[in-house]
């Protein structure tokens, strides 16, 4: 399964107006699963930090019979959470399913990937980055840049290994 986010952002403030969440089948496997997922909400507005700071972590169950739009009432929300300029749908990967950035959350992930203290959730950034450039959602060219502006700050030396090897499958396959 695939869970997408379809956020709508103010167009001045750039603030959160509406959040919701598409759970996909794949076509030759169209069966929904119950699943549990962790949204988390990041934003980098602290003054004492570059590093992405965790606002809230909202905890969700889809049903298998919910398996339509997702809608969460941004009103819910707080401010912080609405003012978020990063979200990651399966925050602590309790969910068996592929996940798709939003465009806002892409380009800060991409931007910020080393900056993020949870190395759990820079290990899911990285795959989620495999993922696109193996469904031709991200060029290979953009992926190695990646690895060039982003890795030499990784302290996990399994996640340098992985990432090194899909490195080398993006150059021969892709």
């Amino acid at each position: 399964n695939n869970f997408i986010p379809h956020i709508t952002r103010d167009s001045h403030s750039h603030d959160i107006i509406e959040f919701k969440i598409q759970q996909v089948t794949p076509i030759d496997y169209p069966y929904y699963r119950q699943q549990s997922i962790e949204i988390a909400f990041y934003n980098d507005n602290n003054e004492d930090s570059q590093k992405p700071q965790l606002i809230t972590i909202l905890p969700i169950i889809v049903k298998a019979e919910e398996y339509t739009d997702i809608s969460l009432q941004v009103k819910e929300l707080d401010d912080d959470v609405s003012k978020a300029q990063f979200c990651y749908l399966n925050h602590n990967d309790a969910a068996y399913a592929k996940i798709t950035l939003d465009t806002t959350s892409l380009d800060y992930a991409v931007k910020q990937l080393s900056l993020f203290n949870n190395g759990l959730l820079r290990q899911l950034l990285w795959a989620n980055f495999y993922d696109m450039v193996r469904d031709a959602k991200m060029s290979s060219a953009t992926y190695l840049s990646l690895i060039d502006q982003h890795l030499q700050n990784e302290t996990d030396p399994k996640l340098i290994s992985t990432v090194f090897n899909r490195a080398g499958s993006v150059l021969y396959n892709y």
